[in-house]
């Protein structure tokens, strides 16, 4: 018999496989692939930026490490239905100066299927001279502050007798 006239005879008999089937596509009843829900890294209670900032379509990170924090915690939250694996119990070391890599996976319990996130963290060694940011109180600094700059002119207001540089580090 073809579909065409097993339709018209039973379509009942269908419903089972149409189940199984829907239960396959995206959004629908089942998963196919499980992804993070939210991925958070932090030393004790002081949150690190991810490099670029979560999502879960996103599975390669760069964090950089201040040179005070010698390891990190990774908090991970799955999908619905799904699971979280290779988050460590314990904080992850990162050596001054250092890096360190470590993956986590968002797995379909039933089908195997793992998404993977990669982290990659970086910890400075504290002699760093870059800055993190910059300004000029009492004027304006030219170009606009790129951390890879080092250079700038400054636009003093007349009316101020004094400026103050406002500055903080990278590390």
């Amino acid at each position: 018999l073809c579909l065409h006239q097993l339709l018209r005879r039973s379509p009942a008999a269908l419903l089972p496989l149409l189940s199984l089937l829907a239960s396959w596509l995206p959004g629908a009843g089942g998963v196919s692939e499980c992804t993070l829900a939210s991925l958070i890294l932090r030393y004790h209670d002081n949150p690190i930026d991810l490099d670029p900032p979560f999502a879960p379509y996103i599975d390669s990170y760069k964090v950089r490490l201040d040179w005070s924090y010698d390891s990190f915690s990774v908090d991970a939250r799955p999908d619905t239905g799904c699971e979280v694996k290779g988050v460590p119990a314990e904080p992850k070391s990162v050596p001054i100066g250092g890096s360190a890599e470590l993956t986590v996976y968002a797995l379909h319990p039933d089908i195997g299927a793992k998404h993977s996130y990669v982290i990659q963290a970086f910890r400075q060694l504290g002699s760093e001279t870059e800055l993190r940011s910059l300004a000029i109180e009492g004027g304006e600094i030219s170009p606009v502050f790129s951390e890879r700059h080092r250079e700038y002119s400054v636009r003093l207001d007349l009316t101020r007798d004094d400026v103050r540089v406002v500055y903080v580090l990278a590390d």
